[in-house]
């Protein structure tokens, strides 16, 4: 089901009062959010910044968002559109539950912030946020000499002479090993190199380059059980508890463990 988040913010500053409101449509359908409903995010979760000397504190963009999605839908495969003064578009798994990204209430309308070290940069005036869905995707492949990117078409097509199949108690996965998908990109570590595997929610896992050469057991997964990765895989560490997966996952001999990163964004060489 494809569904448009939209969020539309209206309203007039009055000298010491923001009268803007906010139409949310989202999983839950439309609803209206007050000035005093991103009040009560910021004074139950709200986050403090110093922004030109001065301290303010701001509603977490992924509460907001939460508003209407009661149902916990968005993650993997969600982009987000701001747009205002400027635009820009951030995978959603960068923003869910990361308190860097704040819609701070200014004299000028509602802002974005976003701390230092994260993607995106801010909008003022905020007019709109839209959340779409995408089945596309991209894996950087980082190294010293460039950054190889492979689509989601590449991948399929290096699938059909790469591909390997791995059983897990948690089901069968099939992908490309990490050593055949550097070798089918001509990319040769040194030795004492490290793999670090980074998802979109910016979680790493490192892993030494000795262990992987050669090893079909270290597998970057794009099906589980014959189907496309989901976007998460619940019960992995917790009962209930999701774990990011789409577009693509490592398995390794230890899964589930600490190197399982999900929803991979990047591989870099080291």
């Amino acid at each position: 089901m494809v569904f448009i988040l939209c969020i539309l913010i209206t309203g007039v500053i009055a000298e010491d009062n923001a009268e803007w409101h906010i139409i949310l449509t989202g999983p839950d359908g439309e609803l209206s959010v007050s000035p005093a409903d991103v009040q009560n995010i910021v004074e139950k979760k709200g986050v403090s910044v110093q922004i030109d000397g001065q301290e303010l504190k701001g509603a977490p963009l992924w509460r907001v968002l939460a508003l209407a999605d009661t149902g916990k839908t968005l993650g993997p495969g969600n982009i987000v559109h701001i747009s205002g003064d400027t635009a820009i578009e951030i995978a959603y798994p960068k923003i869910g539950k990361n308190d860097g990204y704040l819609i701070i209430a200014a004299q000028d309308g509602p802002n974005l912030y976003v701390s230092a070290g994260l993607a995106g940069e801010g909008v003022k005036k905020i007019s709109s946020i839209d959340i779409s869905e995408t089945d596309d995707w991209t894996l950087q492949i980082i190294s010293s000499e460039d950054v190889r990117k492979i689509s989601k078409e590449i991948w399929d097509d290096l699938a059909l002479q790469y591909q390997k199949e791995k059983e897990t108690k948690n089901g069968a996965f099939s992908g490309i090993t990490i050593s055949d998908l550097l070798a089918s990109q001509e990319i040769i570590p040194e030795t004492d190199a490290k793999i670090n595997i980074t998802g979109q929610d910016g979680y790493t896992a490192q892993i030494p380059w000795n262990k992987i050469s050669g090893s079909s057991d270290y597998l970057i997964a794009d099906k589980m059980d014959g189907s496309e990765l989901p976007q998460y895989i619940i019960g992995l560490f917790a009962p209930d508890w999701p774990t990011p997966a789409w577009p693509l996952m490592h398995i390794d001999p230890e899964f589930p463990g600490n190197d399982s990163v999900g929803n991979i964004e990047t591989i870099e060489i080291l």
